[in-house]
């Protein structure tokens, strides 16, 4: 389209595709910096419950349910603020996390029984799914992408990935812990990008090939 574009975000080193790009990595969730938009531009009385819990929703997601390293005192008083206007808490979190279907509980059983590797020292963790298997459990695309945080809830796992089959491309998806940059990993080997600890990309590769890759790019990088 021909009108003029504009970027909101808060990942490393977003794509210059629009006419006006603001980016500011530091903030723990885009909707944290379109609530300073709003303030800014003087629209603070219109966040009535509707967007006050839209906002909230963006905030709770993009900092890990307020546990990421990102989270500061100024996030939580955006938060109270909404809370003030009238955000359910509650109604947001039940919306988010508390409408999987059976087939997912029954898929997520399957992971943990047959398709998590832990590698020989225990820091990375490794998830996949091909086409059958998604189509077995049916369960969409859109579902899935939270697998991938499966891994860092074991005790000494640091980094985790996900790779899945989808419309003829392996869809990854890192996350990680401390200094470990799962953002470099997503850039440099799979066409992608992200945060420090959150990343994704594709691979033009099967998923077999793409596994054994990633365990190359452990052992070159020294990961594991």
């Amino acid at each position: 389209k021909k009108a003029i574009k504009v970027l909101i975000d808060h990942h490393l080193e977003p794509q210059a595709f629009c006419d006006f790009n603001f980016s500011f990595p530091k903030a723990c969730a885009t909707a944290e910096l379109m609530f300073y938009f709003f303030q800014r531009l003087g629209f603070s009385d219109y966040i009535d419950q509707s967007i006050a819990e839209c906002l909230y929703c963006g905030i709770m997601t993009d900092s890990g349910n307020f546990r990421f390293d990102c989270v500061s005192a100024e996030l939580h008083e955006i938060t109270s603020l909404l809370l003030r206007k009238g955000a359910n808490q509650n109604k947001v979190y039940d919306l988010i996390y508390n409408v999987n279907s059976i087939d997912l509980i029954r898929l997520q059983g399957y992971i943990m029984a047959e398709k998590m590797h832990i590698t020989e020292d225990g820091k990375t963790s490794l998830i996949s799914l091909d086409n059958d298997e998604q189509q077995r459990f049916n369960v969409a695309k859109t579902e899935i992408d939270y697998f991938v945080n499966f891994g860092l809830t074991i005790n000494g796992v640091n980094l985790s990935a996900f790779f899945y089959e989808n419309n003829g491309i392996v869809k990854a998806a890192f996350r990680s812990k401390g200094n470990i940059s799962v953002k470099d990993i997503a850039a440099n080997y799979y066409n992608g990008g992200g945060h420090l600890n959150a990343s994704g990309g594709t691979s033009t590769k099967n998923l077999s090939d793409t596994i054994s890759e990633f365990m190359g790019i452990l052992r070159k990088n020294k990961i594991t």
